[in-house]
Parts: C-alpha cells; structure tokens; sequence
C-alpha cells in the first residue's frame, strides 16, 4: 500500500492543526472515512464502500415521524381511464412560485 504522506511526523502534524480547527476522527487502517466504511480487497483490487446506519441516523436527526399508511409511491397514483377522451395530466391550478 502506498502513503499518501513523505513523513508521518508530517501527517501527524496536519492532523494536529485540523484538530484545532475541526473535530477530526483519524483511522490509521483506512477503513473509514467521511461516515463511509471502506472494505478493502488488494488481492482483486476492489473496495466496496457502505453507510451502515445512515438512514436509521438520517431519521432520528431529521426527527422523522414514520407514516401512518405505509405508500409505495412519492406521489398519489391516478388511475388512468382508458379510451376517455381527455388527458391524463391534470392542469396545475396553484399560484406561480
């Protein structure tokens, strides 16, 4: 594996005025980083990367209150009405932004 730094001592010494600025975690093995987790492969020369807990950790800070009815769909589904002789799109009636 390659260093992306000359000298540790100068890693080190960045990490420490990051540190004086910003909270910074530092993992050394390189199996995370920015909330990613890094898997690794150097034999296949693959890395598969995950967010494990990002979604659950989303709602919780957006304080996201689940649904009542569970819908699979963004938007509510309009049934299409087959051989009627109007659109299917329906004409936007509220005030421009």
């Amino acid at each position: 594996m390659s260093q992306l730094f000359v000298n540790k001592d100068n890693a080190l010494h960045l990490e420490k005025i990051l540190q004086d600025h910003y909270p910074v975690k530092s993992d050394w093995k390189g199996e995370r980083y920015i909330e990613i987790d890094l898997k690794w492969n150097y034999e296949k020369q693959t890395l598969k990367t995950s967010m494990d807990g990002y979604a659950k950790k989303a709602l919780l800070q957006f304080q996201h209150e689940m649904p009542k009815q569970q819908y699979s769909a963004p938007s509510k589904y309009n049934i299409p009405q087959y051989g009627a002789k109007q659109k299917l799109t329906q004409i936007a009636t509220s005030e421009p932004m």
